[in-house]
């Protein structure tokens, strides 16, 4: 998930909605890795089955987005 976040994050969320951003930089800046914990520092707080179905979505937002690297030409 932080790699994916991180590639997303780096490109500045291409088409992605600000609740899911939220939940992005959430996911970036808690280290817990209890998505439990991480619903509920929200307000209000977000059940941990939505949580982790957002956090897929993201992951495959940034799967199916081909971003070039920016340490390389490619």
């Amino acid at each position: 998930q932080r790699l994916s976040i991180e590639k997303l994050k780096e490109n500045g969320y291409p088409g992605i909605s600000d609740d899911l951003i939220a939940i992005a930089e959430a996911r970036l800046t808690n280290e817990t890795p209890s998505l439990e914990a991480l619903g509920k520092s929200f307000d209000p707080p977000i059940p941990k089955a939505t949580l982790y179905r957002k956090l897929k979505k993201i992951v495959e937002i940034a799967e199916n987005n081909h971003f070039k690297d920016k340490d390389t030409d490619q």
